[in-house]
């Protein structure tokens, strides 16, 4: 579940930045309610080499603190 979690934050930031031109923030905090329980994910936007590119780390955690990830999933995102 909490590979969904992040898989989920990726594409909406992904969807977001493509059809509403938000470009994601460097960092972000949230929860989402999923599978009877709430889940803690941070999203952080990291440059790459490449004039436009950035790539999204986001970890998921079942506490608020985030202490220990249960998930790290990348993607990549061309904000072009």
């Amino acid at each position: 579940v909490a590979n969904a979690v992040a898989q989920n934050r990726l594409a909406l930031t992904r969807l977001g930045a493509l059809w509403v031109g938000d470009r994601p923030e460097r960092v972000e905090e949230g929860e989402e309610f999923m599978a009877g329980r709430t889940w803690y994910w941070r999203l952080e936007t990291v440059p790459t080499e490449v004039d436009g590119y950035y790539r999204l780390v986001v970890d998921v955690s079942a506490d608020r603190q985030n202490k220990t990830a249960l998930v790290n999933a990348q993607a990549y995102f061309d904000a072009r």
